[in-house]
């Protein structure tokens, strides 16, 4: 994975370096447990990562969706995040919890995860 390029996508997309230096940091630590580009032509236009997090069960956390600024809302980051969640149902992952701030995740936190989305967290630990 081109780390140049995910960077420079999360920095675009967040219009400030926070986000990027924390995939950074995870990387270093070796906390990166799923991370995925969408890829256009060739170019890296969104990332997504989930970390390991501290739980009662398997659980990681979801952040940051990334997507260049001219490609956002088209999809990309929706479709990362569900291929994010398909990783981690198969790798035994039990739960994923949303990490953000709720102007920036948009429509989708306002929305109740399905069951199957997050069985650990809907209903109850499998």
């Amino acid at each position: 994975m081109n780390r140049a390029a995910v960077r420079a996508i999360i920095e675009s997309a967040f219009a400030r370096r926070d986000e990027a230096d924390l995939v950074d940091r995870l990387r270093e630590d070796g906390d990166c447990e799923i991370s995925l580009v969408a890829i256009e032509g060739g170019e890296i236009v969104g990332h997504v990562l989930f970390s390991p997090m501290s739980a009662p069960f398997r659980a990681l956390g979801l952040a940051p969706v990334a997507v260049a600024p001219h490609r956002q809302r088209s999809g990309i980051g929706g479709r990362l995040i569900r291929t994010g969640l398909e990783h981690a149902r198969a790798a035994g992952w039990q739960g994923v919890f949303v990490l953000g701030d709720r102007t920036t995740i948009g429509d989708s936190a306002s929305t109740p995860p399905s069951p199957a989305a997050l069985p650990a967290l809907t209903r109850g630990r499998t």
